[in-house]
């Protein structure tokens, strides 16, 4: 009897065996197969402008005032067509004060954080309400091929400095009081 349960262990030894051996030829490894897909991203498009006014100015009657501050703006804009700035001025080149009359001012310029915006041509305003370009620059003026970022399209953009010229004759007389210009810029991006 001790042979005859021997003989059953080794029987069933080998069965298991077998099948050790049958599932281990079936699982051959499988060749790698590539696998992959295109990764991107965009960049949501940026068109922020703000104006600062001046403080404090004070008109001279006796000199004048020469450059003058008209305050300035930021810009930032990361279109890569380019961008336009316009100006317009309700009083027509004109500080007014409702019951005086009015203070012209001549010479309306900017100047640009940025070197390649440079300074503008003095920007002719005195056409109330008409808006008139301050920057009209191409894409190819703005984007830097070295960097590969567009000027004025970073997080620090670019700032603008108004200034004109008031001649004391527009001055000298003029009662007591506040005079007043408004102007609005508008920053439109190129398509």
């Amino acid at each position: 009897m001790t042979t005859f349960s021997m003989r059953r262990v080794l029987v069933a030894s080998g069965l298991i065996l077998g099948s050790t051996f049958l599932f281990a030829s079936n699982a051959k490894a499988a060749d790698p197969q590539p696998a992959g897909g295109g990764i991107g991203g965009g960049v949501a498009p940026v068109s922020l402008l703000t104006y600062t006014a001046p403080a404090g100015v004070t008109l001279n009657p006796s000199g004048g005032n020469t450059d003058m501050a008209f305050g300035s703006v930021w810009l930032q804009n990361n279109s890569y067509a380019g961008w336009t700035l316009t100006v317009k001025s309700t009083n027509g080149s004109k500080l007014s004060n409702a019951t005086y009359g009015n203070v012209a001012y001549t010479g309306l310029s900017a100047t640009s954080t940025s070197s390649r915006l440079g300074s503008s041509a003095n920007i002719d305003v005195s056409t109330a309400n008409t808006a008139v370009n301050v920057y009209n620059p191409i894409a190819g003026a703005l984007y830097d091929t070295n960097t590969g970022k567009l000027d004025c399209g970073d997080s620090t953009g670019c700032t603008i400095t108004f200034t004109a010229d008031i001649a004391d004759s527009a001055i000298n007389g003029k009662p007591a009081g506040d005079y007043a210009e408004t102007l609005t810029f508008t920053l439109t991006s190129k398509q």
